[in-house]
């Protein structure tokens, strides 16, 4: 294989491209995607308390912190306290933060159970 610049002068001598530099530039390649991930935010996981801030600022529950809440505490009914309308803008929230968009609808009870289910959730499909 051989690697020739748009810029190449015709007096220069045009090399094959060795083994080794196939691997530097593989690893150039894997460095920069590794650090694209990173600016991306992909590269850690998303922490029960990372959700539990998010629920707190996006639904204005001013009078909590994260602490008060515990990860296997339901998020509706007897839990947290959440309704319905809730529910939705923790939906537009999920979107806006991590790109996650819900097809199943049926699904959501089951995610929506406790923090520890949701960042469960948003851990495996967060785009």
């Amino acid at each position: 294989m051989m690697i020739v610049p748009k810029n190449l002068k015709k007096s220069s001598k045009i090399l094959p491209l060795k083994t080794d530099l196939k691997r530097s530039l593989v690893s150039i390649i894997c460095y920069n995607t590794y650090n694209y991930m990173l600016l991306k935010g992909r590269d850690k996981m998303i922490t029960t308390q990372d959700v539990k801030e998010k629920i707190i600022a996006g639904l204005n529950l001013e009078d909590m912190s994260h602490d008060e809440i515990a990860d296997d505490d339901a998020l509706f009914n007897e839990g947290l306290g959440l309704d319905s309308v809730d529910a939705i803008e923790l939906i537009v929230i999920l979107d806006s933060e991590y790109g996650i968009k819900f097809e199943n609808m049926s699904e959501l009870k089951d995610i929506f159970a406790t923090i520890t289910t949701l960042t469960d959730y948003i851990n495996k499909n967060i785009k």
